[in-house]
């Protein structure tokens, strides 16, 4: 059975890039097109980093929705059954 939860997956603001290490702007309208593009991702613990996800390092999903009055993107957060890496996880997100 999946676990489910909400949060926030991101702001506009400054990120680090997860390929270059260097911090970069990400404006609302950058963050509000990407969810248009894509509103279902993989959910992982970190980033990969060859620019793809190795199936075993898949914890769940996350739908992706714009909050346009708080200017941020929320998530439905979908774990896989407790995944065997459960104490990684953002205590957070587990409430």
């Amino acid at each position: 059975m999946a676990i489910k939860r909400k949060g926030i997956v991101a702001r506009p603001g400054v990120h680090k890039n997860v390929y270059s290490g260097k911090d970069e702007v990400i404006t609302w309208e950058e963050l509000k097109r990407a969810v248009q593009f894509q509103n279902r991702i993989p959910l992982v613990l970190k980033h990969p980093t060859m620019g793809h996800i190795d199936p075993d390092d898949r914890v769940g999903t996350v739908t992706q929705t714009v909050n346009e009055k708080e200017k941020r993107i929320e998530g439905e957060f979908w774990f896989f059954d407790e995944p065997e890496c459960w104490d990684q996880i953002p205590q957070e997100l587990k409430r």
